[in-house]
């Protein structure tokens, strides 16, 4: 599978998390407790991704931060699309200043 797939797949779970908010889901207490509160948590993700010391650590840690920043996108009606048209738009605009 590939990465897009995978962060598509996640997606979809993550909206179904903010849909059907069930109670025994960490995604769900994000939810519960707000967008201020999903923020800090990617701040601190950030935090723990720049100062991780091991190439383990700064994956484990990257990948923490982008499931707190996708859960945020979520809260904010951002799809991964919209991110990803985003980045090709940067790219094209890169590759055409060259």
């Amino acid at each position: 599978m590939s990465g897009i797939e995978i962060l598509g797949k996640l997606e979809k779970l993550i909206h179904a998390r903010h849909r059907e908010l069930p109670p025994s889901s960490y995604t769900t207490q994000l939810f519960t407790k707000g967008s201020a509160h999903i923020r800090r948590k990617i701040i601190e993700e950030a935090g723990e991704s720049i100062t991780a010391e091991s190439p383990a650590e700064i994956i484990a840690e990257s990948a923490d931060l982008v499931f707190h920043l996708m859960v945020y996108w979520e809260t904010e009606g951002i799809k991964l699309q919209h991110i990803i048209d985003e980045l090709s738009q940067r790219m094209q605009r890169h590759l055409t200043d060259q």
